[in-house]
């Protein structure tokens, strides 16, 4: 920094302080379904920090949701978590979730991220062994449909 008056510009000072400007951290991105703790009734995810933590470190996310009403009634599901992925558990398989995240710096918490849908669901359990009975020249196989686990089973593969 220099001073100027009528008789001239003085001499730069030395470095100041380093004063940071604080402001709120950008949204997270990158939001993404996280397919390993995956079941009937958990939805895992996973996000990144945006390009601007806003000046000083993120402290915490939290992580809303909208519970499968299709609306845009977001509740905090949940808050404080200082890891970059959440699980969320005890949800209704066959349910439609809308999740988002906000990250938090000492400011203040982000915008939020953009949405992650994801539809409640995992692989049919293990159908039970076919019954065979024998119908003129014709094996006539039964079964008893296995449980979906949230997602309508499509197609059944019969083995020799």
């Amino acid at each position: 920094m220099t001073a100027q008056n009528a008789y001239g510009i003085s001499s730069r000072s030395d470095i100041g302080n380093g004063a940071i400007i604080l402001t709120n951290p950008s949204a997270p991105v990158s939001l993404i379904e996280n397919q390993v703790p995956k079941s009937a009734t958990t939805i895992g995810m996973t996000w990144q920090d945006g390009f601007s933590n806003g000046g000083t470190e993120i402290i915490d996310y939290r992580v809303s949701f909208d519970r499968g009403t299709g609306s845009t009634n977001f509740v905090i599901l949940a808050d404080a978590l200082v890891l970059k992925e959440y699980v969320a558990t005890g949800l209704m398989s066959g349910t439609t979730y809308t999740f988002k995240v906000q990250a938090r710096n000492s400011f203040g918490f982000s915008l939020y991220s953009t949405t992650l849908r994801v539809l409640c669901a995992f692989v049919p359990e293990q159908p039970v062994a076919p019954v065979s009975t024998i119908e003129t020249n014709t094996v006539v196989l039964t079964w008893t449909a296995p449980h979906d686990n949230g997602s309508l089973i499509t197609k059944y593969t019969i083995g020799i």
